[in-house]
């Protein structure tokens, strides 16, 4: 049956072509010659204005008035475009009947026959029109779901994305502020140490000058008290007695500047470590 409706498609797809746009006859009309054309297609080959051409089939002379239209043709070529229509379908290839069905079970089209077989006879079947129908609805109805939630997804990721780049920003300046303060602190400290540095540099400095010339000092007192003792120690007991006490208290007098300058000197030196080390120290006073 199908292939019965296919093959007088294609006969009557034949005989209501027009042989000048070989198409099936758009408003045909009928010359006094006897053959069928497209109107458009006479009307394009008469022209404008209208002036006698010849007949695209026979050669004979046309003329404008003369064209009638064929109505009975117009109804052929109608039902060929419908027969062709139904043979451009799309087809079971088993059965070669038109897919006109839907397995809602299966989810695939099928044909009336394959409707009868074991593996869709106890499932729900419907036009394929109408299934196509229900399913374009619920297709729109997802895509419009999927629209809506990609555009809120959107903003989400971007509010999410732009939080985090703020708060590396945020961390960036952070880690920025703080190795400023810590330089601050450093600049700040090495202009302490250097300070403590140069005063007990200069305390230092001072001391020694004051120990050497402390040094040099008792060393010419002990050249004097040296030869002093050297004298008087050939002298008469009483001689000897009577001024032995001023020789003695030079001597003890010497010496305790001695040590007094060596202490501070040594003190120079605790605080010229303790500043390299960064400590503390109370300045003598």
């Amino acid at each position: 049956m199908a292939r019965a409706v296919l093959a007088l498609g294609e006969c009557l797809q034949a005989e209501a072509t027009c042989p000048v746009c070989l198409e099936l006859f758009s408003e045909p009309v009928i010359t006094e010659c006897g053959h069928n054309f497209c109107g458009p297609c006479m009307a394009e080959v008469l022209g404008v204005p209208p002036r006698p051409a010849a007949c695209p089939q026979c050669r004979a002379t046309v003329a404008p008035g003369s064209l009638r239209p064929n109505r009975s043709l117009g109804a052929v070529a109608g039902l060929a475009g419908a027969l062709g229509d139904e043979g451009r379908r799309p087809r079971c290839q088993p059965h070669g009947e038109v897919l006109g069905l839907f397995c809602e079970s299966c989810r695939v089209p099928i044909c009336p026959l394959c409707r009868e077989e074991p593996r869709h006879r106890d499932h729900r079947a419907r036009l394929a029109e109408e299934a196509a129908q229900q399913l374009r609805e619920t297709l729109q109805s997802n895509l419009v779901f999927l629209q809506k939630e990609k555009e809120e997804f959107k903003p989400k990721g971007e509010e999410k994305s732009d939080g985090l780049l703020e708060k590396v920003a945020s961390e960036r300046q952070r880690l920025q502020d703080t190795f400023k303060q810590l330089q601050q602190f450093l600049q700040e400290q090495e202009g302490i140490l250097l300070a403590k540095l140069d005063q007990a540099q200069r305390e230092l400095t001072k001391e020694r000058h004051e120990y050497v010339s402390s040094v040099s000092e008792r060393k010419s007192l002990l050249d004097t008290l040296t030869a002093e003792i050297e004298k008087k120690r050939d002298q008469p007991v009483v001689e000897f007695l009577m001024d032995v006490g001023k020789t003695l208290s030079r001597y003890e007098t010497g010496s305790a500047s001695l040590s007094s300058h060596a202490a501070l000197l040594g003190r120079g030196l605790e605080m010229l470590q303790a500043a390299a080390a960064g400590r503390e120290v109370a300045l003598p006073s």
